[in-house]
């Protein structure tokens, strides 16, 4: 399985999605959506209001053959 077939079946098996904004010296907020329409237009928003804001969109995976969650961040062409 290379980087890409990893990172689709990680892709396939999203349990909710973050939006981590990071406000400098180990000082972060952090908001969950179910939807990602709904963290992608969050986000977007975030941007528009405050183009430097340092934020990030995360994806919570967890396939089944895992007990833990894995965080993937999400880039920009893949969002809808």
């Amino acid at each position: 399985m290379d980087w890409q077939q990893y990172e689709d079946y990680m892709f396939d098996h999203v349990v909710y999605y973050t939006i981590t904004e990071f406000h400098g010296c180990a000082k972060y907020s952090t908001w969950r959506y179910d939807d990602l329409q709904d963290c992608t237009m969050a986000i977007r928003k975030l941007k528009a209001e405050e183009p430097q804001r340092r934020v990030l969109m995360y994806a919570i995976c967890q396939p089944p053959n895992r007990l833990l969650t894995v965080s993937l961040p999400i880039a920009e062409h893949r969002l809808p």
